[in-house]
């Protein structure tokens, strides 16, 4: 072995942080990996010490996710670095690194975003494709969804990486799908709609199509499950017919009928499970949720299944918080992925990230626990900007400072939402 590369392997196990950061930073002073790209230097790596680059790397992440560059590093040049270590991770199967990924989604994407500057130098879509292809991409259909058509206004570039999301989307034991996604399939038709021009269109459906060992017979009958659910899209059905001329045209078809949605027994169903997460732990019943949250994912064909799902995981972390914060909070933050624009699920996610610091505090666990109040308090902060129409964000957020001791700015957050919305009693208290 190159003498460099064995003096940087022992530092790697002596200073993992500082070995890191080195490489990162492009100072390891390796000189076999002069001309290598991180990613060339990361798969030499986990040849021989997987265990250790990814113990390492995740330690370097957990310490310098949501912190300023390095001294005397320039901005641009720090998201170069990190566009560079995120590309290289992408695929390398560390799990460590791919649950912190998963773990700090919302903490990375407010970290990364402020150092987009185009599609050349966007250390967010990295991270957002790195985390496409780790086995921890589970239960982000709608944050997925939504970078494919852009809900936010993002780059046109992030189409595809939203595409991607879809398709590498895992199930719980972190397998990937046995065929073609529905969802992603529908949004393919959606994508359509939105503006995107039809060459364009047609380059990204083909190259889709193209990554898949289907006979043509197969996606004919895959989509044509599809368009019954998505009879108003406007060109998406005309455009995929230049791709599957084998599709009949709507005059040929016989009279469509939309899948039946037994929506008053899914609410039943999700009213008696919710009663149940207030007594119940939910491993104790998880069998019974896993089936009854996937039916509902099922039904996310347009905006009401997208809500229905939304409402679903944000009950089902309500009841839970008490007893199970954790997994009510990855609950929320699905919830929150599905439909960004209610406000509730701010709050909701925001009720279970106290609830793990009462949990913390009652271990005693300081530490965690002030970790988990202020990062509730700081969601809550976001969605009052979010949603100044909204009361419910405000007396929340009026709420936890009062109990966190914070008097003159519960007064201060509690007069503003009075004056406000002076028609609420909730502001007055």
């Amino acid at each position: 072995m190159n003498e460099s590369v064995q003096k940087w392997l022992d530092e790697l196990t002596a200073a993992p942080s500082t070995a890191i950061q080195k490489l990162v930073l492009g100072y390891a002073g390796v000189s076999a990996w002069s001309r290598s790209s991180l990613r060339e230097s990361f798969v030499e790596i986990f040849q021989t010490h997987a265990e250790a680059l990814d113990a390492a790397v995740a330690a370097w992440l957990q310490e310098r996710l949501m912190k300023l560059p390095p001294e005397k590093t320039p901005t641009l040049v720090w998201a170069s670095h990190l566009q560079d270590l995120f590309s290289g991770l992408a695929g390398l199967p560390l799990s460590q690194v791919a649950r912190l990924l998963r773990g700090r989604l919302r903490d990375f994407r407010s970290w990364l975003r402020p150092l987009r500057t185009d599609e050349s130098l966007d250390p967010e879509a990295a991270y957002l494709a790195a985390l496409a292809w780790a086995d921890t991409n589970q239960h982000l259909e709608g944050m997925w969804q939504g970078l494919a058509l852009r809900r936010d206004c993002e780059p046109a570039y992030y189409t595809d990486i939203g595409l991607l999301g879809l398709r590498k989307a895992r199930d719980e034991r972190g397998q990937l799908p046995s065929k073609a996604p529905f969802l992603l399939l529908a949004t393919l038709i959606d994508l359509a709609d939105t503006g995107l021009l039809q060459k364009d269109w047609l380059l990204t459906t083909r190259a889709l199509l193209g990554g898949y060992h289907y006979s043509l017979e197969t996606w004919v009958r895959e989509f044509k499950a599809v368009l019954k659910v998505r009879q108003d899209a406007a060109h998406g059905p005309e455009w995929l017919r230049k791709v599957l001329p084998q599709l009949q045209s709507p005059s040929q078809q016989h009279p469509p009928q939309r899948n039946f949605v037994d929506w008053e027994r899914l609410k039943r169903e999700r009213g008696e499970l919710a009663e149940l997460l207030k007594r119940q732990d939910p491993s104790e019943i998880k069998p019974r949720i896993e089936r009854f949250v996937a039916e509902c994912r099922s039904t996310a064909f347009d905006q009401i299944g997208r809500t229905f799902v939304s409402h679903t995981l944000n009950d089902f972390a309500d009841s839970a918080k008490n007893r199970s914060p954790d997994w009510a909070i990855r609950c929320a933050e699905e919830a929150q992925e599905w439909d960004g624009a209610d406000h509730t699920n701010w709050v909701v996610l925001a009720r279970c990230m106290w609830s793990k610091g009462l949990k913390a505090r009652r271990n005693n666990h300081s530490g965690e626990a002030n970790l988990s109040f202020r990062e509730a308090l700081d969601l809550l902060w976001e969605a009052r900007i979010k949603f100044p129409h909204h009361v419910h964000c405000r007396t929340e957020l009026a709420r936890m400072l009062r109990i966190s001791g914070e008097l003159e700015v519960a007064t201060t957050v509690y007069r503003e939402a009075a004056a406000d919305f002076p028609a609420n009693e909730y502001c007055r208290v």
